[in-house]
């Protein structure tokens, strides 16, 4: 039997691909947000530095040990951006959120309770292959995801692995985003929320390691981009 576990799903992508899976298949999802009333939502907040005692914590694994027989896709969806004011503590709130907190508790449940994980799902956004961005310690985040991807994918070639890279998907962040907003090419490009989420559980659900690029064609653009800022 296999289930699913998706960190991040108060709005956006994440929430997408919770409500979809949920409907044929077991789902634990994990939130900082509290305005979650599934059985299967889990309040927990990837800010705080990791603690076996925490209640939350408790909570999780709890509900995971209902399906000791489960085989579980993890989904690696928790993100949050650079801001031009961040101190070095949101700096390193970026790191831990996006990164650190995720891949711990994931080892966490890995050996606690020898969680049985089939494969591992990490996203990252086109700024990870940016020689330049004003997403700095985002893009950080993403390259250690993708160094954490090459690793995994050597050691443990039983687990399977799919990095996501996306772009322009319309999520609430990215239409926050004026800088992509304003540009004329990327108006032009589908990126669909529902077309994406569609796509990414496709993907998701066939066999073998691979990196995925959505829309294609940002994989090109980012080329472009690179080159010309050489």
């Amino acid at each position: 039997m296999n289930g699913y576990i998706i960190f991040g799903i108060s709005k956006g992508l994440g929430k997408e691909i919770y409500e979809d899976l949920s409907k044929n298949n077991i789902v634990i999802g994990l939130t900082s947000g509290e305005d979650q009333f599934d059985n299967n939502i889990i309040h927990y907040s990837l800010s705080n530095e990791f603690n076996e005692t925490n209640t939350d914590l408790k909570n999780i694994l709890k509900l995971i040990n209902k399906y000791k027989n489960y085989k579980f896709t993890i989904i690696f969806n928790s993100a949050i951006y650079d801001q031009v004011d961040d101190t070095i503590s949101d700096k390193k709130k970026i790191l831990d959120i996006n990164f650190f907190n995720q891949i711990e508790l994931c080892n966490f449940l890995e050996k606690k309770i020898k969680l049985n994980i089939s494969k591992l799902i990490f996203f990252s956004s086109f700024e990870a292959l940016k020689k330049f961005s004003k997403l700095e310690y985002y893009r950080l985040s993403k390259i250690l995801f993708i160094s954490e991807y090459f690793k995994r994918l050597n050691s443990k070639k039983s687990i399977k692995i799919k990095l996501f890279i996306l772009g322009g998907i319309k999520t609430e962040t990215y239409n926050k985003n004026s800088r992509s907003n304003k540009n004329f090419i990327l108006k032009l490009i589908p990126k669909n929320l529902i077309e994406a989420k569609n796509f990414i559980i496709k993907k998701i659900n066939t066999n073998g390691s691979e990196i995925i690029y959505y829309p294609k064609i940002y994989y090109y653009l980012n080329i472009m981009y690179n080159l010309l800022k050489k």
